[in-house]
């Protein structure tokens, strides 16, 4: 059930960023651009395992863009920062409700894959 329960909950926060992002008029070419960057972090397993853990689940967390998001709301820096947020908060509730997760002590091994 807690499983369960996780991968609609990110599918919920996936469209909810894919709605706001579009009521805001933002553009689909930022969009498609930038989805799937987060995981250009994967790259850093090349080092090795350990940066390459820290580092994917450094851009697979949801605090960064999340602050991003709250930061750039509050002072009103720039609209492509939320947008910038919005697109990397969707990828991550993506990755979620796919069953991707954090990594744990090798790349296959995620955070939740210990739920039931």
């Amino acid at each position: 059930m807690n499983k369960i329960t996780i991968h609609l909950e990110n599918l919920l926060l996936l469209f909810l960023c894919l709605f706001f992002y579009f009521q805001s008029d933002y553009s689909i070419v930022l969009l498609i651009i930038l989805f799937f960057v987060p995981d250009i972090a994967i790259a850093a397993y090349l080092v090795n395992e350990r940066i390459g853990k820290i580092v994917y689940n450094f851009f697979h967390s949801y605090s960064l863009p999340f602050l991003l998001l709250a930061i750039n709301l509050i002072a009103e820096i720039n609209p492509l920062l939320t947008a910038i947020a919005l697109i990397w908060i969707a990828h991550i509730a993506l990755d979620r409700s796919l069953g991707l997760g954090l990594k744990e002590e090798h790349f296959k091994k995620t955070h939740l894959q210990n739920l039931s």
